[in-house]
């Protein structure tokens, strides 16, 4: 009677081959929610680049004095200013840094200064020579662009 119950047109295995059929679909839409968790996770790790926080600030800032002294940069002030509003999308942060260095020196410092990991522009840059040591005084500024968390 039980196979009975469980068979249809006689197949006696009807049952089996079911639950396998369940099981087969249940699988491809597990492996389907891992692929879109592993894109997912790619992405916020590009996004959060765009996160601003203190840390990524010290840390910006102290990759300015790391790559000035690459770049055989002396540093003489960094001012910088916070401006952003918490949870908006925007400019958050406003850096000014006087510099002096050779003029290729300083041109490199303000590429690497835009090529970071985090969202910056540099709006505005004063370039003059001193005359008692011939080199390139320089006043940068730029701005940092992310979302406030």
């Amino acid at each position: 009677m039980y196979l009975t119950s469980i068979s249809r047109n006689g197949d006696q295995d009807f049952k089996v081959k079911m639950l396998d059929h369940e099981i087969e679909n249940k699988n491809k839409a597990r492996s389907s929610l891992d692929h879109k968790i592993v894109f997912i996770n790619q992405n916020l790790d590009k996004l959060s680049d765009m996160l601003f926080n203190k840390k990524s600030w010290s840390k910006f800032l102290n990759s300015i004095t790391d790559r000035a002294k690459v770049h055989d940069v002396d540093i003489q002030y960094i001012k910088n200013q916070y401006v952003g509003e918490k949870g908006k999308f925007g400019h958050v942060l406003e850096i000014s840094v006087g510099c002096q260095g050779a003029y290729k020196g300083i041109v490199k410092l303000m590429n690497e200064l835009e090529q970071n990991t985090l969202v910056t522009d540099i709006y505005s840059t004063h370039l003059k020579v001193d005359e008692n040591t011939s080199k390139i005084m320089a006043d940068i500024n730029i701005s940092v662009w992310g979302v406030n968390h």
